[in-house]
C-alpha cells in the first residue's frame, strides 16, 4: 500500500515554485520566514495527500490511506486538521464505502452552478415558475431547433 508521503518530491518541487519560485531550503527572509513558509508548505502537502485518496489510491486501499493520513494530520498540529480528523473519524466508514463505491456529488454540484447561473443571467425572474421553467429548458436536455435552421434531408 502506498502511503500519504509517496511520490513527494515530485509535488514537493513543483510546490516550491508555487510558493515562492525557490527550493523549499532557500526561502528568503531568515529562520522566521522559512518556518511560516514550511508550516503553509505542511498544509498544502496534507491537502494534496487528502486530494489523492480520490484520485490515486486504490479503493481496496482507502481504509488504510485514511487512517496513516488521519495519523500524519494530527501530528502536523494544525488545529484546522485536527478538527478535520475528528470529523473524518466520525463518519470513517461512510468515507471509505464513498471511496470504494467511487461515489462523489461532483456532478450534483454541478448542476447547482448551473442554476446559480441561470439565476444571476436572468436578472431575478418575476416568479417562481419562471425561474422553474428556464432551469428545465436549460439543463431538461430538450434540443429546439429554430425554424431559420436548416434541415438537412
Amino acid at each position: 500500500m502506498a502511503g500519504p508521503a509517496d511520490g513527494q518530491d515530485q509535488r514537493g518541487e513543483a510546490a516550491a515554485l508555487y510558493l515562492g519560485g525557490r527550493r523549499p531550503h532557500r526561502f528568503p527572509g531568515g529562520r522566521r520566514a522559512h518556518r511560516r513558509q514550511s508550516r503553509l508548505w505542511r498544509i498544502w502537502e496534507l491537502k494534496e495527500q487528502l486530494r489523492d485518496l480520490y484520485r490515486i489510491v486504490d479503493p481496496a486501499d482507502a481504509a488504510d490511506y485514511l487512517r496513516a493520513w488521519c495519523a500524519t494530520a494530527l501530528r502536523s498540529r494544525i488545529p484546522a486538521y485536527e478538527t478535520l480528523v475528528r470529523r473524518i473519524r466520525k463518519h470513517f466508514d461512510a468515507i471509505v464505502a464513498a471511496v470504494q463505491l467511487g461515489l462523489s456529488n461532483s456532478r450534483l454540484e454541478g448542476i447547482n452552478a448551473k442554476i446559480r447561473l441561470i439565476q444571476r443571467r436572468s436578472f431575478g425572474h418575476a416568479n417562481l415558475d419562471n425561474l422553474t421553467a428556464m432551469i428545465y429548458l436549460c439543463l431538461g436536455g430538450i434540443t429546439i431547433t429554430l425554424p431559420t435552421a436548416r434541415r438537412d434531408g
